[in-house]
């Protein structure tokens, strides 16, 4: 496994960032599948996640995010743009396939050489790595919020 140095500054904060706080809605149970090809992202993400109580199911790369599509059901996506086989496009490709509201996160090393397919692919984020454990969590939560239908409003009796 190759130590590139940005892994450490993964899970710091950003200076002057605001102090995480949690949603009102409750993490507890919330499926996510986490697909990269880096042994240390994978385990860096699932500590962050699973540290605020989300069900974390990781992969190492596409055809074996597409075997746990297919098993399980999974409310958010995050994967990497670039990894051997089957790359995060195709990836999502094959997803949508499965469940076209499936809510997406794509990481990327080169954020400024986005490719273009991914403008036509309903993407919920696209994070830039060095990741931050602040970013990170947000984005989620955002994602996964913002597709929650509201409550009903109680009736009151007339």
């Amino acid at each position: 496994m190759r130590y590139t140095g940005w892994e450490n500054t993964m899970v710091g904060r950003k200076k002057n960032s605001a102090p995480m706080t949690r949603k009102t809605s409750d993490p507890a149970g919330r499926k996510i599948l986490v697909a990269d090809d880096n042994a240390i992202v994978l385990h860096v993400i699932r500590c962050i996640m699973t540290g605020a109580d989300y069900e974390v199911t990781t992969v190492r790369d596409g055809a074996a995010a597409l075997d746990a599509l297919r098993r399980q059901e999974f409310e958010l996506l995050i994967t990497d743009l670039v990894m051997p086989g089957m790359d995060g496009i195709d990836l999502l490709k094959r997803a949508r396939a499965l469940y076209p509201n499936l809510r997406v996160i794509i990481l990327t090393g080169t954020p400024g050489l986005i490719p273009q397919p991914l403008e036509g692919l309903n993407i919920d984020a696209v994070l830039a790595k060095p990741l931050y454990q602040s970013d990170l969590l947000s984005h989620v939560a955002y994602c996964l919020n913002r597709h929650v239908p509201d409550k009903p409003t109680k009736r009151r009796p007339v």
